[in-house]
């Protein structure tokens, strides 16, 4: 008996034993601690890396002759763990939409280092996103098939591992690999020395340096025991590949090791996590392959040559016209309301000089409309003998575009409350007829000469403003919604005088500054409750730095932008509680948008309970309402944030405020920076709105219920299906 050989082999046994477990262990309390699954998908897949280097090689080493079977298993997950440390990092900087929008202007300057330096500085778009992503994809497209390739060279005779005489396919085989490995972990290199800064507060270069020498230092040691045996240091190639066996079995015990800090478990337990769906759910999450193909397909498909900012969290659908979280109502739904429809095209052209939904705008005198139902023909009571008879469509351009302006054909349009209260006078300065509308998403059908941001196509939104002067102190830092002199999407004058018109129209004409771009992978209905509700409540958390995870955040009213205000603090890895008047939507807000916990604000015995114990309030109530309650639920520092509209002025007494070192404060819908960061924010996490799409001869209805709170939890129209043109 060769006891050397059995000691050996034993000691191999225990440390890969070993390793296994360590790392298995450290997975179930990952799963088991799911709070965070768009990072922890990735976690779990490197941290599995261990058992895979572990098992794969003993079972080469005690099975020598099959051994190419085992290994090159090990291999392909080699280039699954890259990319899966690359998708980690984007995911912690938010996605590529928010890398985009963050490095916007910023260039990789020429390096010895990065070896750039022959080559002009690189610009930091999204097309420097995409070529990194297909440097780490291609290893792991090209991995297997170099795989099959060698295992049918294997059963021909022109394989062996460790050969690397020139009649042999191993020399070859072994370049290719370099080469693809080599792209791979360059693309990594240069997407961190593009994104340190934001990768920052993650730390991930210890991350980085595990996982390495895990893939990296392994793979080069193999080759240079092949080459110690070419050398005859070691007796031949079979003794070659025992020993990488070995050592690597020992290796994998220090990498479970090191896993254990690299990626502990406890930063996403603990009293401040969100509870997970279930260790079942968890590994279902994990094992899901969908994030691997929708990026395949838009990174190397020719329909995507140029690069979006695509999601492919949850891809699964996207074939759906409707994604899951809208409400499409059938024929026997919609009640025609006999509104006399008016197609506009509205113009805003630089050329020519629920309850919680309310835009801030002072209120002036409420004048209510006789009648409960909202009959748009009234809007238009006006004289219209100076239109033409037929009004012209898109092609025959009511409106001609600027040099920066943009054409868009309307296809979808939110309602807002805000729209209630322009329909309806409350702000005391409706101005008739109007064309309501500022959660706008359409197709780009011409831009003006000097238009660099779109091209014919491109599928856009418009949001609540349309201008602004540009000069003030809000304009120069990019907060162009506390402009002064900023002009409403419709209800208000353009600077040449003429009204502006929002979004039920067919087609708008718009300044560049105010345009977004829609996210491929966003739906547009899905897009539009985001250019104002969406943004509204984003504005907010990224001002007063509320983005960071493990906070407790409270949301007051759950309507348009408070349901919407719960998706984004959940996935910013909040704690988040719902409060409400009253009990009959705590199903909704527990089961359907995940909320964390839930308030009722009459229940004395609840307020208590929950006292002391939010960073901050999103208070989007727009009626007269006590502070005192709210302001109690507050911890030390904590932050109420308004952003109601109240007809009559707010109280509260000043020792709750002092007392905590507390801030009453106010947010009015957001910038366009922000909207371009929501949209992407949605995107990249695979988030979607609560919506109804309905056509426009339901939208007297829809106002109606919005105005009755029966909406769950926004109204979009159809407009490009409501076939406007020819509703007159």
């Amino acid at each position: 008996m060769d006891w050397a050989a059995l000691a050996y082999t034993a000691a191999a046994l225990l440390c890969a034993a070993a390793a296994t477990v360590i790392a298995l262990g450290h997975i179930y309390r990952h799963l088991l601690h799911y709070a965070e699954p768009i990072f922890q998908r990735f976690i779990v897949r490197i941290i599995f890396m261990v058992p895979v280097y572990a098992v794969m090689s003993f079972i080469s080493l005690i099975l020598p002759d099959n051994a190419i079977y085992f290994t090159s298993i090990r291999e392909m997950y080699d280039a699954w763990v890259i990319y899966n440390f690359f998708s980690l990092c984007l995911a912690w900087v938010g996605g590529p939409g928010a890398v985009v929008v963050s490095l916007n202007g910023k260039t990789l300057k020429p390096s010895w280092f990065l070896m750039t330096c022959c080559f002009p500085a690189i610009p930091l778009d999204g097309r420097f996103i995409r070529r990194c992503k297909q440097g780490c994809l291609q290893f792991v497209i090209l991995k297997p098939i170099l795989v099959v390739i060698t295992f049918i060279l294997y059963a021909k005779g022109k394989y062996e591992d460790g050969n690397f005489s020139p009649n042999q396919s191993y020399l070859y085989i072994t370049i290719i690999y370099t080469i693809s490995y080599s792209m791979a972990l360059y693309a990594l290199a240069l997407f961190y020395a593009a994104c340190r800064d934001l990768l920052r507060p993650y730390n991930p270069v210890p991350k980085f340096i595990i996982i390495k020498s895990v893939v990296f230092l392994t793979y080069w040691q193999g080759v240079l025991v092949f080459l110690a045996a070419k050398s005859r240091f070691i007796k031949n190639t079979e003794k070659a590949a025992d020993l990488q066996n070995y050592v690597l079995c020992v290796e994998m015990l220090i990498a479970a090791i090191g896993h254990l800090f690299a990626f502990p478990y406890k930063e996403y337990a603990g009293p401040n996590a969100r509870p997970s769906g279930g260790f079942r759910e968890s590994l279902i999450h994990a094992l899901k392959f969908n994030d691997f193909y929708h990026d395949t397909v838009h990174q190397f498909a020719p329909t995507y040559n140029e690069y979006v900012l695509y999601n492919h969290n949850e891809g699964e659908n996207t074939q759906a016209k409707y994604p899951s979280a809208s409400a499409v109502p059938s024929s026997r739904d919609v009640e025609l309301a006999g509104i006399t429809v008016v197609p506009v095209t509205s113009s805003v052209s630089s050329n020519q000089v629920d309850q919680d939904e309310s835009m801030t705008t002072p209120i002036r005198h409420k004048v209510d409309p006789p009648g409960g139902m909202y009959d748009l023909s009234d809007l238009l009571d006006v004289d219209l003998s100076s239109y033409p008879a037929k009004v012209p469509a898109i092609s025959d351009k009511v409106w001609k575009t600027g040099p920066e302006d943009v054409l868009v054909k309307v296809k979808y349009c939110g309602i807002c409350h805000t729209d209630i209260h322009q329909a309806k006078n409350h702000f005391g300065f409706s101005k008739y007829p109007m064309v309501p509308g500022h959660e706008v998403v359409g197709v780009v059908e011409e831009v003006g000469p000097e238009v660099s941001k779109y091209t014919v196509g491109d599928v856009v939104g418009v949001g609540g403003i349309v201008g602004c002067c540009r000069n003030c102190r809000p304009c120069n830092a990019n907060d162009e919604q506390y402009c002064s002199k900023k002009i409403w999407t419709y209800n208000d004058v353009y600077t040449d005088g003429r009204p502006t018109q929002g979004g039920f129209s067919s087609a708008m004409v718009v300044d560049q500054k105010f345009v977004v771009k829609i996210p491929a992978g966003l739906a547009p209905e899905q897009a539009a409750p985001l250019l104002c509700a969406g943004v509204t409540a984003y504005s907010p958390l990224k001002h007063f730095g509320l983005m960071a995870p493990g906070l407790r955040g409270g949301i007051l009213g759950l309507g348009g932008i408070g349901h919407l205000g719960v998706k984004l603090a959940k996935d910013m890895g909040h704690h988040v509680t719902v409060i409400s008047s009253s009990d009959k939507k705590r199903a909704e807000a527990m089961d359907e948008l995940g909320a964390d916990a839930y308030v009722v604000s009459s229940d004395g015995d609840q307020m208590a309970a929950a006292a002391d114990s939010l960073d901050y309030i999103i208070d989007t109530v727009p009626v007269d309402h006590p502070l005192e309650p709210y302001l109690a639920l507050l911890q030390l520092n904590g932050k109420l944030v308004l952003m109601g509209v109240t007809p009559a002025p707010l109280s509260f007494l000043s020792h709750l405020v002092m007392m905590g070192r507390k801030t009453i404060t106010g947010s009015f819908i957001g910038s366009m920076q922000e909207m371009e960061e929501v949209l992407h924010f949605f995107a990249d996490k695979g988030l979607t709105s609560q919506i109804e799409v309905v056509k426009m001869d339901y939208v007297s209805q829809a106002l109606e219920r919005l105005e009755r709170n029966n909406v769950r939890y926004r109204f979009v129209v159809d407009v490009a299906g409501s076939n406007v043109e020819n509703a007159v």
